[in-house]
């Protein structure tokens, strides 16, 4: 009875209160809820490539940050008829020429009037009657014909040597004397000379034939391009 007659001592549990979940405050009427900052997401490949940069994409930035080559302006070429000098006639034109203003001269036709009047034996002649000349006559026409000097007198005979070649080669190759001024027989005519004319004989009558080919083969395709003209 004594141990129930002692008061026992009362026995407390404490417990732990849960905490409260406050619901988020809605915003007022009229404001936009803020939206958050988004920050950029870093993946490990580009962390990776920013610490290996790649060889290409270190070329192309060095090359992009190189400076930039100056390359001049194109200068333009100048025609070439302002650097080139004109072209003049060729010798040969020169020559013609030259050769047609003597023909036309009047000492030209001084000196062949006095050959064939002086000396018709030799100048005047047919292709029947030509002779063959005697060596050294431009010296004596030259002696005979003082008023002129001798570098026209050779330009003369030789032209009448071109106007008669083709029937003074034919007297040539017969062979025989040859004969001065005078009409006397002075000198004969070599083999080799007689064999030199009629090689030159043939090759003139060759040119001759091959330019009237070429004459021919010219008309012809001027006619065909008449022709062809008419038909269009």
């Amino acid at each position: 009875m004594a141990e129930q007659g002692k008061e026992e001592n009362p026995v407390v549990i404490l417990r732990k209160k849960r905490p409260v979940e406050v619901p988020a405050s809605s915003p007022p009427a009229g404001k936009k809820k803020p939206t958050p900052s988004l920050q950029p997401r870093t993946s490990v490949v580009n962390v990776e490539a920013k610490k290996n940069p790649s060889p290409a994409k270190s070329v192309h930035t060095e090359l992009t940050k190189s400076p930039p080559v100056h390359i001049p302006p194109a200068v333009p070429l100048e025609s070439p008829t302002s650097t080139t000098a004109p072209v003049g006639p060729s010798k040969a034109q020169r020559n013609y020429e030259r050769h047609q203003r003597f023909l036309q001269s009047p000492e030209f036709a001084q000196i062949s009037t006095a050959m064939t009047t002086r000396w018709p034996h030799l100048f005047r002649l047919t292709p029947e009657t030509i002779r063959p000349l005697a060596i050294g006559i431009t010296q004596d026409l030259c002696a005979q014909l003082p008023d002129f000097s001798p570098k026209l007198v050779h330009l003369t005979l030789r032209q009448w040597m071109a106007d008669h070649r083709v029937i003074y080669w034919k007297a040539l190759m017969l062979g025989g004397p040859r004969y001065d001024l005078d009409g006397n027989p002075r000198g004969e005519v070599t083999p080799e000379q007689q064999a030199d004319a009629r090689q030159k004989r043939k090759e003139w009558y060759l040119r001759r034939e091959e330019r009237c080919k070429q004459q021919a083969t010219t008309a012809k395709g001027a006619s065909s391009d008449v022709v062809q003209e008419g038909a269009d």
